[in-house]
C-alpha cells in the first residue's frame, strides 16, 4: 500500500463491504447492546412508536396550500 493508501486507510469494495452496509441491506443494524434493530422491531417498542406518532401528527397538522398555474406566468392559491 502506498503513502496515499496509508493516509486514506483501507476502503471497502464489493468483495469486502463495510459491516454497516451489510446490516443495512439485511434490514437493520446491530446496536451496541447486540440487538438487531429493524423497522418492525422498532415499531413494536412503545416509546419509539409514540415518538413517531407525535412527529407524524404534528407534521399532519401543518398547512399545505395548493396553487394553480396561471397563463402565461404566475400562480394563485387553489380554492377547489
Amino acid at each position: 500500500m502506498g503513502r496515499l493508501g496509508e493516509a486514506v486507510g483501507e476502503r471497502s469494495n464489493l468483495a469486502t463491504p463495510e459491516q454497516w452496509l451489510v446490516d443495512w441491506f439485511k434490514g437493520g443494524t446491530e446496536t451496541p447492546s447486540g440487538i438487531n434493530v429493524t423497522e418492525d422491531t422498532a415499531l413494536h417498542y412503545g416509546p419509539f412508536f409514540a415518538g413517531v406518532r407525535i412527529i407524524s401528527e404534528d407534521l399532519g397538522s401543518l398547512p399545505f396550500p395548493l396553487y394553480e398555474s396561471l397563463d402565461p406566468r404566475g400562480k394563485r392559491r387553489a380554492t377547489d
